[in-house]
């Protein structure tokens, strides 16, 4: 006798613990996901400004008549540094999105789980048991699978943001004491 499992059940009961999942995954790792996004916005902001404010007054910052020769090749080091932490910021921000369609990639993929749990076949009670719980494990796993990656890059992708950042503005204040001195 071939036993079948009831897939609707299956489905929703799939459903409801990726809902807890999804739910536990962002109260533990959302704020760090959080905090990883407003740093890279806010490295955005005073990167660009920076920029911005000094390639428009980069003639009468290094075209002064007592600039020191040095200060050209800073000013623009550090602009090339200020550009590279706003991309690696915008890269942050972008990986950080993979985490705003975790419940989605559960909700999403529940009508092919039930399709599948619907031809679930077997001959022992524990037998259908390991295969439903083997489906659920297999779209779970699909949904939780671009989890890390998207963690690790926005970590990578945070830290070059800030080292970049900084010694971007520690080159824009070599430039300004280059044109002290």
């Amino acid at each position: 006798m071939s036993l079948r499992v009831n897939a609707e059940h299956v489905a929703t009961q799939a459903s409801s613990a990726a809902g807890e999942i999804v739910t536990e995954i962002e109260k533990v790792h959302g704020p760090i996901w959080a905090s990883r996004q407003d740093l890279c916005k806010l490295i955005v902001s005073l990167a660009s400004a920076i920029l911005v404010g000094t390639i428009a007054f980069a003639e009468k910052i290094v075209g002064a008549h007592n600039a020191s020769p040095c200060a050209g090749f800073v000013l623009v080091s550090s602009w090339l540094l200020f550009f590279v932490s706003i991309c690696s910021s915008l890269l942050t921000v972008w990986y950080a999105g993979i985490f705003q369609t975790l419940r989605a990639r559960f909700v999403n993929s529940e009508p092919q789980l039930q399709k599948d749990a619907s031809e679930i076949k077997a001959d022992t009670e524990e037998e259908l048991v390991q295969k439903a719980m083997d489906l659920v494990k297999r779209y779970s796993d699909s949904a939780l699978n671009a989890m890390k990656p998207a963690d690790e890059r926005t970590a990578m992708f945070t830290r070059v943001a800030l080292i970049t950042f900084c010694l971007g503005l520690a080159a824009f204040i070599v430039c300004g004491a280059l044109q002290v001195t």
